[in-house]
């Protein structure tokens, strides 16, 4: 549950970057 919820986490952190950076 935690390491699926820290996948999670750094999909989303990847993809604010890739579109809002």
């Amino acid at each position: 549950i935690v390491l699926e919820s820290v996948d999670f986490l750094m999909y989303l952190n990847w993809v604010m970057n890739y579109y809002y950076d």
